[in-house]
């Protein structure tokens, strides 16, 4: 279906059928990329989208070449891996058409509206810069009409104006979409005053054309749409004075002789300031708990203008001054017009959103709050007051640190749009002056935020709404590493609150979080990612530990400790006391959570294979000795393992390998730890990696001696101190009966050991026969093994018999 739309946009002759093609493009993209996917399907839809967007900034510059250059900024920006940028320049020729029909330019509008309507999947995509020089690249287009620029954009009719009209109706969306995913903070004033300036401008124009109405009409919705879209969001506040003169102007343009055309945009930005959103199929309605916000200033507005009290009167003249015109204007049109534009209004009114709303009267904040049974001299009911009606500039961060603490175990709050209040605490956490002790930054104020959210959710929709918004994955991302610490070990809140299939979503986006290729995960440092990481294992925890969840949502969880798996980190001892310390926090939160997990699962998930990297192989073993040291598993399970783990070579992280065997070998009886021995120095004797055996039998026998204490894990000196620990280690009463048994295998080792080392550095290595052949990875360290092996067998020359005394005195050493 997209690329029928895309041929229509591309080879259409009707300028006004491109448009529509432009517009529903714009439309589709808004699905894409909505639900967490593997990398290779969302590669697949940004890949679409970026087709989308080349298709729109083609046709854009084929009619309006004037565009051309700062289109071509937009596509470098969307560049995805391996698409070439020398590619995106070309897919922009500079074809002027030679005349645009009167009714034409709307085409070039629903171009420039399909464009702005892919702002949500270039978001999602985690293209933010883009979004923003989209959003400046469409307030780019918009006229300034000072005395120098007025004669020239009139002269230029067919390509300034076309964009000025769809950029005018775009901006609203655009813009209220960048600041409710805090892309943009500020600038809301000076856009705002743009628009009441142009169509002030416009409207005192003696210019009459039907380029010159199409922009008036266009600005005159585009201004009231801007307004209702940014004071519906709850969280900036807009001066009383600038909203009662663009409404004067408006009133202007359908009051006076003025065009058809600027009759109609002047009443549908009025009926659209007041929410009617006329002509909007993204509109965001007005949340049923939305009460008026009484500012302390009397001259700002906060909240949709139909229920704040101090436009009351203002929207009360409005609308009835609209009826009149459509009940008694002597111009048939006008009252068509003005009866559309009552129509329109009408219907949001009685919409289902706010059904519960009472627009008749001014619902005083009083009143809302007591129909909550909460009497209006409560402690709750004057918190709650004194939180909607905050001034973020005169009011310290930890006195509303405080009240939100407190209200946080309030059993029930009044009904108000909380998601609007919060979202608006979370905006402004900067601009709070700040002298507290609690608080320590505006990130961990946003913190409190979230914590008063996941309190109330369950039974504030409002709330359930932001926090479900703030999950999401292209907003997720986005977040700050503290709240995205925060989230992610709340999840076990979340999932009390969220309907089964919104917790199944949750944990694939968090997947999605860690594994994706493009995520921001991948670029945080190594102490951030590990925050993260052990954020997300706690949280998982108190998910497996707490009530009960679907089978289809654990399965999502246990998908989640699948991927952090395989970001485990390996213990390194030759590290920074701090990194290390980051490792045994992460590995005990990860074994704590493995510890509820499905024991059919752990026993699949923890397998390994043949193409599994040493890594990986390392991670699963580490955890299986770490889930039988708590008791999760049996030891029989680290006998399954036995043969590869003492036959493996002795590289990178194996030795982080023997040492956490050793400690859980610790723990066990005694009769498992001498078995242990014998098998080592079993392996010892035909393995091809002898060092792993004897580096094992090095650990092992220094903790169990009696030097135990005095000992380092270090490599080389846990070897070098063998001839100490294993005569101390045989010699007590739980291990004499092993003893004989022990020495001869040990025997049989060194022989081979020293033979090998003699002959390799007498170059005659080949004639050794392969049962005996050792890893050419062990001939660094053959001489220095083989004067080890021979002293410890010195050291426990009391347990072998006089044939292999006398053996032993004979034995060429290198």
């Amino acid at each position: 279906m997209l690329w029928l739309f895309v041929q229509e946009a591309c080879n259409s002759k009707s300028h006004l059928v491109i448009g529509a093609c432009g517009l529903g493009l714009g439309f589709a993209c808004q699905g894409l990329l909505s639900i967490a996917e593997v990398d290779s399907n969302r590669f697949t839809e940004g890949n679409l989208l970026c087709d989308v967007i080349k298709t729109l900034s083609m046709v854009l510059s084929k009619l309006c070449p004037l565009a051309s250059d700062s289109l071509k900024n937009l596509i470098e920006s969307f560049l995805l891996d391996g698409y070439d940028s020398a590619e995106a320049s070309s897919v922009l020729p500079q074809c002027k058409l030679d005349s645009l029909e009167d009714e034409e330019p709307w085409g070039v509008a629903g171009l420039v509206l399909g464009l702005g309507n892919c702002v949500f999947a270039m978001y999602r995509l985690g293209l933010n810069d883009a979004v923003l020089i989209l959003k400046d690249i469409l307030l780019s287009w918009v006229p300034s009409l000072e005395p120098s620029n007025k004669s020239s954009l009139f002269c230029n009719e067919m390509t300034e104006i076309s964009l000025a009209v769809g950029a005018c109706l775009a901006i609203p969306m655009v813009v209220a979409f960048c600041q409710n995913v805090e892309l943009m903070i500020g600038d809301i004033d000076a856009i705002l005053i743009r628009y009441v300036s142009l169509v002030s401008d416009l409207l005192n124009s003696s210019v009459s054309g039907i380029h010159h109405q199409n922009l008036v009409m266009a600005s005159c919705i585009g201004a009231g749409s801007f307004i209702s879209w940014i004071l519906n969001d709850g969280v900036h506040s807009i001066r009383y004075d600038d909203i009662k003169h663009l409404l004067e102007f408006l009133r202007n343009g359908y009051s006076k002789s003025h065009p058809p055309l600027v009759h109609l945009g002047a009443m549908i930005g009025v009926v659209n300031a007041f929410g009617a959103a006329a002509g909007d199929l993204t509109y965001k309605h007005i949340q049923a708990s939305f009460l008026p916000i009484s500012l302390d200033v009397s001259d700002y507005v906060r909240g949709p203008i139909i229920l704040s009290p101090i436009c009351e009167n203002l929207c009360t003249s409005f609308v009835q001054e609209l009826f009149l015109v459509a009940k008694d204007s002597k111009d048939q049109q006008t009252r068509k017009y003005a009866a559309w534009a009552v129509s329109f209004l009408r219907y949001k009114w009685c919409s289902e959103m706010i059904q519960e709303i009472d627009c008749s009267k001014s619902i005083s904040m009083i009143s809302a709050l007591q129909s909550q049974s909460l009497a209006d001299d409560t402690l709750v009911w004057k918190m709650c007051s004194w939180l909607s009606n905050i001034n973020y500039h005169q009011v310290h961060s930890n006195t509303v640190v405080a009240v939100l603490r407190c209200i946080s175990k309030a059993p029930k709050l009044p009904v108000l749009d909380w998601a609007s209040i919060i979202r608006g605490f979370m905006k402004n956490a900067a601009n709070f002056p700040n002298k507290s002790e609690i608080l320590q930054d505006a990130t961990s104020f946003r913190e409190e935020c979230i914590d008063f959210s996941l309190a109330h959710a369950k039974d504030v929709k409002s709330l359930l709404l932001f926090l479900d918004d703030l999950v999401d994955l292209s907003r997720f991302r986005t977040l700050e590493l503290n709240l995205q610490c925060l989230l992610l070990r709340q999840v076990s809140d979340l999932t009390n609150i969220f309907s089964t299939l919104r917790i199944e979503r949750l944990f694939q986006d968090f997947a999605q979080f860690f594994s994706s290729s493009t995520s921001p995960y991948l670029v945080y440092g190594l102490k951030q990612k590990v925050l993260l990481r052990i954020s997300f294992w706690k949280g998982l925890y108190q998910c497996l530990n707490g009530a009960y969840l679907e089978s289809s949502c654990v399965s999502e969880i246990e998908k989640c400790m699948e991927c952090l798996l395989r970001f485990m980190p390996t213990f390194a001892y030759n590290v920074k006391i701090e990194e290390f310390l980051w490792t045994c926090s992460e590995w005990c939160e990860a074994i704590r959570c493995l510890t509820k997990a499905r024991h059919g699962w752990l026993i699949v998930v923890l397998q390994f294979s043949d193409r599994s990297t040493l890594n990986e192989i390392a991670v699963r073993i580490l955890a299986k000795v770490r889930l039988v040291k708590n008791g999760s598993f049996s030891f029989s399970e680290l006998e399954k393992l036995k043969s590869f783990i003492l036959n493996f070579r002795l590289e990178g992280v194996w030795w982080s390998v023997l040492v956490e065997l050793v400690s859980t070998l610790s723990s066990a009886q005694v009769s498992i730890k001498r078995q242990w021995l014998l098998d080592a120095l079993d392996v010892s004797c035909v393995t091809e990696n002898p060092s792993t055996a004897i580096s094992f039998i090095g650990l092992l026998s220094g903790s169990c001696s009696k030097y135990m204490p005095l000992l380092i894990v270090e490599p080389e000196i846990v070897l070098s101190d063998l001839p100490i620990t294993l005569p101390s280690l045989l010699s007590s009463s739980s291990w004499s009966a092993i003893a004989e048994s022990c020495v001869d295998k040990l025997w049989q080792s060194t022989e081979r050991i020293c033979t090998w080392a003699v002959m390799l550095s007498g170059g005659a290595i080949d004639e050794l026969p392969n049962s005996n052949r050792i890893n050419e990875s062990n001939v660094d360290a053959s001489v220095s093994l083989a004067r080890l092996m021979y002293q410890t067998c010195l050291s426990l020359k009391d347990y072998l018999p006089l044939d292999q005394l006398l053996r032993l005195a004979n034995l060429e050493v290198p």
